[in-house]
């Protein structure tokens, strides 16, 4: 008995050490808007982010690395065309990134779960922004962080694409016509048919916005008559889902979580944060209906 529980907690450590392990990159290529030269900042990648959720529109990552100075070499134009120099600059100044690059992406986190952003698969990422960070080194070193977004986002804040025709019919054509013909987008779809219908004029909005619009007032076909909660939109690595809350929600556990004495004190601190907040706006309704009276008892006088 000893040795099971002893061999059990050892798995766990070995789980927790396992979970705590950072991911393996494998690529991080910026490729240029003005030429076909592209720049890895792989050697120099000191931390990235990505961020995936089902209330989401769309998958973010950012990559922070630091650059030398001496990633690619300077062109000068000549008769034979635009050659190499000796100088040296960093990848952002030589490249250079400005801004809507496509970035190629992949890694491995410590669940064996490969993440591979490419044209190969149709969801390359693109930059949304290049932020210079301050770093207090007296080298010539510089430290970027690269705000990245798939294209359809970029098209959505960006690109001018507005949803403007008008839309006769079921709610779930209505998405898939979105996707292909407004986003343009060549990644996979998971749309579950609905059964509402639904006609509409786009007035100009914007696709992101229209399609979670239309998931508040979609139907699953596979749903009874009757209440139903609407559909989640949103974005993993390879596909744009369109789903069913209910459908969602019926599905099998995936995680079970026993609850103890520490969900009483959650509770107690949520009310906590409750009546602060209470307390809170009644102080500033009070500082709102309060009045500054100044007297002038030689005069006679009193002013607000």
């Amino acid at each position: 008995m000893a040795g099971r529980e002893t061999a059990a907690r050892r798995k766990r450590t070995q789980e927790l050490q396992k979970a705590a392990l950072s991911a393996l990159l494998q690529k991080i290529d910026v490729f240029s808007n003005q030429s076909k030269d592209s720049v890895s900042v792989l050697g120099g990648t000191t931390n990235v982010m990505y961020w995936e959720s089902i209330l989401s529109d769309s998958v973010r990552a950012t990559v922070t690395f630091t650059d030398a100075g001496n990633t690619l070499r300077t062109t000068k134009n000549t008769r034979g065309g635009r050659r190499p120099t000796t100088k040296k600059v960093s990848a952002v100044e030589g490249l250079p990134i400005e801004g809507s690059e496509e970035v190629y992406l992949k890694f491995q986190d410590n669940n064996g779960n490969m993440l591979d952003f490419g044209k190969q698969n149709n969801n390359s990422l693109y930059v949304n922004q290049v932020i210079d960070l301050p770093t207090g080194s007296e080298s010539g070193d510089k430290t970027y962080m690269l705000d990245l977004a798939p294209l359809e986002w970029i098209t959505n804040e960006k690109g001018g694409q507005q949803v403007r025709k008008v839309f006769s019919g079921q709610i779930s054509d209505h998405v898939r016509t979105i996707f292909k013909d407004v986003l343009k987008t060549k990644k996979n779809l998971d749309i579950e048919e609905t059964k509402s219908t639904l006609d509409f004029c786009g007035n100009n909005t914007k696709p992101y916005y229209t399609l979670n619009d239309l998931s508040t007032k979609a139907v699953s076909k596979f749903q009874a008559e009757g209440a139903t909660a609407g559909y989640f939109f949103w974005e993993t690595t390879y596909a744009y889902h369109f789903k069913s809350i209910d459908n969602l929600m019926g599905q099998g556990d995936k995680k079970k979580i026993i609850y103890n004495e520490i969900v009483n004190i959650l509770g107690h601190l949520f009310s906590l944060v409750l009546l602060v907040n209470l307390m809170l706006e009644r102080l500033m309704v009070n500082l709102i209906n309060q009045r500054k009276l100044t007297s002038m008892p030689l005069r006679f006088l009193i002013n607000q």
